[in-house]
């Protein structure tokens, strides 16, 4: 299953009510507790609010907006920021990754991530789906061009690099330095293209890539989604230089 059901939770709760032997503490992780569904996430609240005596409950959450506000009202929050670079690129070497590099570079600087991109055929996906962006937001690649070097990857693939590629296209419309590119080997012709963009567009696809990127785990047609995601990129290519 992709969601967390409420009769996961349910047992969960009966868990907590058991008595420990060892009069010693308990702790419960539920990860990803984004992916609680409604149902899920209200039949926590009880047990959030009054939990039962010596009991940690910790919940690890990668998108925190989708997490309901009733659920994070109860808990308090801690924030995880990524590593630099050389502190995530000394962990995957000391894990005997080669190409530490270009792996962090995958993972746009999130080590445990880049980790799971440990495989051929991770980077050229990748490549394809950059550079795909780059030529439509150039005037080169058509959506049948795209479609055609999108067709091996992923479709969380696709939006999470996408976002990646959009939000780097912000920052050099911004003039921002190298250093706070997350695909910073593409750094020279995203500069190069800053000019044509429109950041209140780019600013608009990213929001609306995020709400797609919300309902990945629903049994959606594959390809309607790599369309949308298509028509994303055209929408900010149509409007190269109306800013």
């Amino acid at each position: 299953k992709t969601r967390i059901v409420v009769d996961q939770i349910r047992e969960l709760s009966g868990f907590l009510e058991l008595t420990s032997a060892a009069a010693g503490s308990k702790a419960i992780i539920i990860s990803p507790a984004d992916s609680m569904n409604l149902n899920a996430a209200n039949s926590l609240l009880k047990t959030l609010e009054e939990p039962p005596g010596n009991t940690h409950i910790v919940l690890v959450v990668h998108h925190l907006n989708r997490l309901p506000a009733t659920v994070k009202s109860r808990c308090q929050i801690f924030g995880f920021a990524k590593p630099d670079k050389k502190a995530g690129l000394e962990w995957l070497e000391s894990r005997g990754h080669q190409q530490a590099d270009r792996l962090l570079q995958l993972a746009q600087g999130a080590p445990c991530l880049a980790e799971s991109f440990d495989n051929e055929g991770s980077y050229p996906r990748y490549q394809a789906v950059v550079e795909g962006a780059l030529g439509v937001l150039s005037g080169k690649n058509t959506a049948f061009q795209l479609r055609k070097n999108w067709s091996g990857c992923g479709i969380e693939e696709l939006v999470f690099w996408s976002m990646g590629v959009i939000r780097d296209c912000i920052r050099a419309v911004s003039g921002l330095p190298v250093v706070y590119f997350e695909n910073s080997l593409y750094f020279i012709p995203l500069r190069n293209l800053a000019v044509l963009l429109d950041s209140s567009q780019l600013f608009r696809v990213h929001d609306h890539l995020a709400q797609l990127g919300e309902v990945l785990a629903h049994p959606l047609n594959k390809e309607l989604l790599v369309d949308d995601v298509i028509l994303a990129w055209q929408s900010i290519g149509s409007r190269r230089g109306k800013a």
